[in-house]
């Protein structure tokens, strides 16, 4: 499937935290490329921005807690980049944001740090290897384009790692712990093997259009 209907969107559960989904209103616009399933919040307003924060602790010598507001206010990167989702669809646009590294050097990490966690306001997880998100650019996007990150993609605020799936990145992000070691029970070999993109058959999408605009083929540029 390449496309989240609105009715499928609809059905999507509610935040945990009633401090925050009390902010999210009930009909969201409907985006426009696909919505990752995932993601559990309905909408956004601006109530939900402004009081949006990002905070980077751990093994770092000076924690941050950034509002969505002191983000785009530090230096934005902006990367021409292509999503590849595992059920089939890429697509490439202008991302924007703050590179992870710009928060890495500002929070003045220690030689301890070797592995980066990712919540969001759901309480969910992603893990990945400090040195790997390093040299992978990884982002806090923050605009798909000229356009703010809708709350279906992941906004206000989404991590992407281009060359893993979509799918191992993380929408509503509030904190970037770096740790020493990984969870009990948790390898980065196995991580690394469940979210690199493996080569196989990627349709590229015209999301607009809701048609693919090329026949499925590897996707070698990401």
């Amino acid at each position: 499937m390449f496309y989240a209907t609105y009715q499928q969107q609809q059905t999507a559960s509610v935040p945990s935290n009633p401090a925050i989904s009390s902010l999210f209103s009930e009909e969201p616009p409907l985006g426009n490329w696909p919505a990752s399933f995932e993601e559990s919040f309905q909408g956004l307003n601006a109530a939900v921005v402004a009081q949006w924060q990002v905070s980077v602790t751990g093994q770092v010598e000076t924690p941050l807690q950034l509002s969505y507001a002191q983000l785009k206010l530090l230096p934005q990167s902006f990367q021409v980049r292509r999503i590849v989702s595992k059920h089939g669809w890429s697509f490439r646009s202008e991302w924007s944001g703050v590179a992870f590294k710009e928060l890495f050097q500002r929070s003045n990490p220690q030689a301890s740090a070797k592995y980066v966690q990712i919540t969001n306001a759901n309480g969910s997880h992603r893990y990945f290897q400090l040195e790997d998100c390093l040299k992978s650019e990884a982002l806090l996007v923050l605009h798909d384009g000229p356009a703010p990150l809708s709350a279906w993609h992941g906004g206000p605020i989404r991590w992407m790692s281009f060359h893993r799936w979509f799918e191992s990145g993380l929408g509503q992000v509030t904190e970037i712990t770096l740790l020493s070691k990984l969870p009990s029970g948790t390898t980065w070999e196995a991580l690394n093997t469940e979210t690199l993109i493996q080569p196989c058959k990627i349709y590229c999408y015209d999301l607009k259009a809701q048609k693919t605009i090329e026949k499925a083929g590897e996707v070698k540029t990401f």
